[in-house]
């Protein structure tokens, strides 16, 4: 008998925050053909990606470059299936960031972090660029990505930025999960707001609407940044 195919829950919600007069994160999933800043659905396949990005600079900078981010690896999430393919893909985006800073002097210096999953049937292929992070929720909160940053806040990697031949380095890892854990894209937004202890309490609580819940304790705890969270559930 053919194995039973996976199936995935998804929340994604994401917020201005309190403070910032402008959303500059952005979101996609394989099952969200446009764009949204709320969403619910199980995706239709076994397969299937999810993308956050936190963008960063002056005036309306920072919004486009997260939008351009997963708009670019929108049109090419079906080709990402491994390492490679990945870190071929985020260079491409880091050009065409650039590319769109070169037409627009506004726009200069802008840059994003970007954090994502590619679902397989076997596996989960993880990936980030800055801090914007994925964590696994099973028995306990576990961080799979990793910062890129020193002195709390300052980025070391970004997508974008101020030098086109500093090309993206992702971190990379795949992952095992099973039916019932959960896997968290956040931006910072969340995790300057809340610790790992209160974001694991909010996940164990709030079992039908866990974006939503997270965003929300994130903006009852003051709202300082854009917030944008992810939230996937295994269902077989």
């Amino acid at each position: 008998m053919a194995d039973q195919p996976v199936a995935y829950r998804c929340w994604a919600s994401s917020h201005g925050g309190l403070v910032r007069a402008e959303n500059e994160d952005a979101f996609a999933m394989s099952a969200c053909p446009e764009p949204t800043v709320q969403w619910e659905g199980v995706f239709p396949t076994h397969d299937g990606w999810a993308i956050i990005a936190d963008g960063m600079g002056g005036h309306a900078a920072g919004q486009v470059a997260s939008r351009l981010a997963v708009e670019c690896l929108r049109d090419v999430a079906d080709m990402l299936c491994d390492e490679e393919s990945i870190v071929s893909a985020l260079a491409m985006v880091h050009g065409a960031i650039f590319s769109a800073m070169r037409e627009n002097a506004a726009l200069s210096g802008m840059g994003t972090t970007v954090a994502g999953v590619i679902l397989n049937p076997d596996c989960t292929l993880c990936f980030n660029v800055g801090d914007s992070r994925i964590y696994h929720m099973g028995s306990q909160l576990s961080l799979i990505s990793e910062d890129h940053v020193i002195d709390g806040h300052v980025l070391t990697r970004c997508i974008g930025g101020t030098s086109e031949l500093d090309l993206p380095e992702p971190f990379l890892m795949r992952i095992l999960w099973k039916k019932g854990q959960r896997l968290l894209l956040c931006t910072d937004g969340l995790t300057d707001m809340l610790d790992d202890t209160e974001i694991a309490a909010v996940l164990d609580q709030a079992r039908h609407s866990p974006a939503d819940a997270l965003v929300t304790a994130a903006l009852n705890a003051g709202g300082e940044d854009n917030v944008t969270v992810i939230v996937l559930e295994r269902l077989i």
